[in-house]
């Protein structure tokens, strides 16, 4: 994961590609700003990956329509998705649900944005290079 200063660094030159806003390189030292787009290059290095959802939470029905939005899937391919995460791999009702992986490669960036929506709906995720 990117840090703070990456992260924002990162949101300002995207801004600025979409020319909603000026950079505005003055308001971050020359050191940390190189550091930073350093640290955003290596992470984007691995550009195809895949998300793999870890715990679906508390609610379900929203996680759901995340993965639909994101992906293009149908509701009973996601609601798959959703289903298989949370039976245990022995099948039965004991032990630990185990990670689905979402069938979509994505770029480190997009990757990184469905994550957090997906937090946000209170599922559990995380990012592995392919």
């Amino acid at each position: 994961m990117l840090s703070d200063i990456a992260r924002y660094i990162l949101d300002e030159a995207l801004n600025y590609y979409e020319g909603s806003k000026k950079l505005n390189k003055n308001s971050i030292s020359g050191t940390i700003f190189h550091k930073a787009m350093d640290e955003i290059r290596s992470t984007c290095v691995a550009a195809n990956v895949k998300v793999i959802l870890t715990r679906v939470g508390s609610k379900p029905i929203q996680v759901i329509k995340v993965i639909r939005a994101h992906t293009g899937m149908g509701l009973r391919e996601s609601k798959h998705i959703i289903d298989s995460c949370q039976i245990p791999l022995d099948g039965g009702t004991r032990g630990e649900p185990h990670d689905t992986i979402i069938p979509i490669t994505l770029d480190r960036i997009r990757a990184e944005q469905f994550v957090d929506i997906l937090f946000e709906a209170g599922a559990e995720a995380k990012i592995v290079s392919i």
